[in-house]
């Protein structure tokens, strides 16, 4: 996604202190811009502005209908819109019920301003962030092969277990980039391919189900 016209942001945050600086943050680079703000899904969603977001910053943890179904329902009724899921709750439940219901990456809220707004400009340009916690959970699903369909394992790549091995050291995207003799964009893609291939397998998984 080019950057060259303002990228339209949501936020659905239930914290006020959280939300306003967010938006604050956001509103201060010039090609962003802020065009809805809320506590909760409910409101978003019946706001009229939602479907004109490129990007939707979401908290897991929410009044009503939750991070999880919010996801859900954005990605079902707006493909288009990135979801983005910002939270202090990355155990394994809550990060693979994120990626199925598709969301495309994890912030975690103490993240710095800088790196938050270079998240989501890479986000906007095809890769996406992970975190420590996320990849020592997609670490710990891939090895007991809960990624595998009617018999077909569904492995990382090469290139992308390194990438989740170093994360989940806790390196940063600059050092698994050096470290890998890639770019931080390059390495933020194959972030997004294994999100994708995750979400894929688990949707089939779910359809499998629900045609038995």
């Amino acid at each position: 996604m080019s950057l060259s016209s303002k990228v339209l942001i949501v936020i659905i945050e239930d914290n006020k202190f959280i939300r306003n600086g967010w938006e604050i943050l956001f509103n201060a680079v010039p090609d962003f811009e802020v065009i809805g703000s809320f506590s909760n899904c409910n409101d978003a969603f019946n706001s009229g502005i939602i479907g004109n977001a490129n990007i939707v910053i979401l908290d897991i943890k929410l009044p009503g209908i939750s991070g999880i179904e919010g996801a859900k329902y954005l990605s079902e009724h707006y493909p288009q819109t990135l979801i983005l899921i910002s939270t202090a709750y990355e155990d394994d439940k809550n990060v693979f019920e994120a990626i199925s219901s598709g969301a495309i990456g994890f912030i975690p809220k103490k993240t710095s301003p800088d790196e938050f707004i270079k998240s989501i400009t890479l986000t906007l340009n095809g890769g996406s962030p992970m975190t420590p916690n996320v990849a020592r959970q997609i670490l710990k699903r891939e090895s007991g092969g809960s990624f595998s369909k009617e018999g077909v394992s569904h492995k990382l790549t090469g290139i992308q277990k390194s990438v989740v091995e170093k994360i989940s050291a806790g390196k940063t995207y600059s050092t698994v980039a050096a470290e890998l003799n890639k770019t931080v964009r390059e390495i933020m893609i194959e972030i997004r391919k294994i999100y994708s291939t995750i979400h894929k397998n688990l949707n089939k998984k779910t359809e499998g189900k629900n045609e038995k």
